[in-house]
């Protein structure tokens, strides 16, 4: 969403700096310094650092029970967000999709401004419709709070991707941006690394790799894949962190639907301890009892992944990576093991 902004912002002229989580298409890196007065800032709540830069406008796209570590509650993190909401300085666009991010208005005081909202549901300010997909090519219309009606068209497949850039085209309207070359700027989007990077081919097997460590962002990549026409979806996935494994683990279940074969690995520790109990397990069991005709295949380390794909992938697949740890070098591991050279 972030980088949709800044493409969006820069084919309108705005000239905005901007400091993202990844390097952007198109910008060739994750960070740049204009000068101008527009600064896009991917802001993160995991340590509520995005309460401390001042705010001209603001996007939420969703909210879900995560990095509970520092914030101690779910109560407390949307307290977090009602600040971030109430304390910008300008308009607030908020994804009327997602119930986690709906759950802020009747937590913002009276007195303030209420946010905007974007999304497919009724009622969203800027409403999406007549969504269409035709291999990596996704089109679809906006219509704005005034009503005028637009087409947007991104090159690459997945609803997810259409409601973040609904939202950036819904902060830059708000802010006067052009609306016409905002949309040039949104069709010039080519991807950020780490999401639904395409990492290469080999025996007919093409890798995909995706910064999904959440259950509704596992959710999301793999309804992306569902516009491929890949013969099969094998998801591989790396729980990240044991806190979080504890907490939301058993939330994955129902995440992996998208997917004909999942492959799950032992969690990356990022930093923390081991504890009693948690393992990758955790998220096969979940699978295993929401859906239980669906392949799961438990690869607890890098040696038993690379063994275990190697034996499964087949001609016509894809091996789609997710996670937000070390899994991201996996790709190169398989292009290595399958054309016999080294990574």
């Amino acid at each position: 969403t972030s980088a949709l902004t800044a493409l969006a912002f820069d084919s309108a002229g705005f000239d905005p700096s901007f400091l993202i989580g990844g390097d952007v298409a198109g910008f060739d890196s994750g960070s740049r310094w204009t000068g101008s007065e527009w600064f896009v800032l991917e802001a993160d709540e995991s340590d509520s650092t995005f309460l401390a830069p001042p705010r001209a406008a603001a996007v939420v796209t969703n909210i879900e029970p995560d990095h509970l570590d520092h914030h101690g509650s779910y109560e407390a993190l949307l307290g977090a967000f009602v600040r971030f909401v109430t304390e910008t300085r300008g308009p607030v666009v908020l994804c009327r999709d997602d119930p986690g991010a709906m759950s802020l208005f009747p937590l913002i005081p009276d007195e303030c401004d209420k946010p905007v909202t974007y999304g497919l549901a009724d009622g969203s300010d800027f409403r999406v419709s007549d969504v269409r997909a035709r291999g990596d090519v996704t089109t679809w219309h906006v219509t704005e709070p005034g009503g005028e009606r637009r087409e947007l068209t991104l090159a690459l497949p997945g609803l997810h991707l259409v409601r973040n850039a609904t939202a950036a085209y819904g902060v830059g309207v708000m802010l006067g941006t052009d609306r016409d070359r905002a949309i040039e700027g949104l069709a010039r989007y080519r991807g950020v690394g780490r999401r639904f990077e395409r990492r290469g081919a080999a025996a007919g097997i093409e890798f995909i790799d995706d910064y999904a460590h959440l259950p509704t962002e596992v959710e999301a990549v793999l309804e992306a894949c569902a516009s491929g026409s890949w013969r099969r979806v094998v998801a591989v996935f790396q729980p990240h962190r044991y806190s979080r494994t504890e907490a939301i683990g058993a939330e994955f279940g129902p995440s992996f639907d998208g997917a004909d074969v999942v492959v799950v690995t032992d969690v990356y520790a990022a930093g923390e301890a081991p504890r009693p109990g948690v393992s990758g397990r955790i998220v096969v069991d979940a699978i295993a009892a929401a859906r239980p005709a669906q392949e799961v295949i438990w690869a607890p380390t890098r040696g038993d992944l690379v063994a275990a794909l190697v034996d499964l992938l087949a001609d016509g697949d894809l091996c789609l990576t997710m996670g937000a740890g070390d899994l991201t070098t996996l790709p190169d591991d398989m292009l290595a093991a399958l054309t016999g050279t080294t990574p």
